[in-house]
């Protein structure tokens, strides 16, 4: 008897591949599981992190990472001489839970650095676009 465990679809694509063009990499293997277009766990929409998720980041213990980071943030900003333009950039950056709690954290803490600053997320999946546009739609001003 033969057990499946998995995404059946994806598994099959990944057969196809390796039987019409042999062995593949490791790289290309992890690139297909994590950010196939359809079926990869990041596009897939069945991305569960968190504490009841498949693992948690520094992000999903609460609030006090992005704290923390405000204030190195706004030392940089103050040794760049107050730059008008200050941009933070994350590269994927799941539902938008970090950049959430980095800008009310430096609107309460630090508005003149808040002021000055803008967010932008670098992120490919379209499902954690959206996700992130909702987490984020009272600092919509701030992308």
């Amino acid at each position: 008897m033969k057990t499946q465990t998995g995404n059946a679809a994806l598994i099959e694509l990944i057969r196809t591949e390796i039987r019409d063009r042999g062995p593949q990499s490791f790289d290309w293997f992890m690139e297909q599981v994590l950010y196939h277009p359809e079926h990869g766990y990041y596009c897939s929409g069945g991305c569960v992190i968190g504490r009841k998720g498949d693992y948690f980041t520094n992000v999903s213990v609460g609030p006090l990472f992005g704290q923390l980071m405000v204030a190195q943030f706004a030392e940089i900003w103050q040794e760049l001489g107050k730059i008008n333009d200050f941009v933070i950039v994350e590269q994927g950056a799941h539902d938008g839970q970090f950049a959430r709690d980095v800008l009310q954290s430096s609107q309460e803490r630090a508005p003149e650095f808040f002021e000055a600053s803008r967010y932008r997320i670098i992120e490919p999946f379209p499902i954690l676009r959206e996700q992130q546009s909702q987490t984020l739609e009272p600092f919509r001003d701030k992308s």
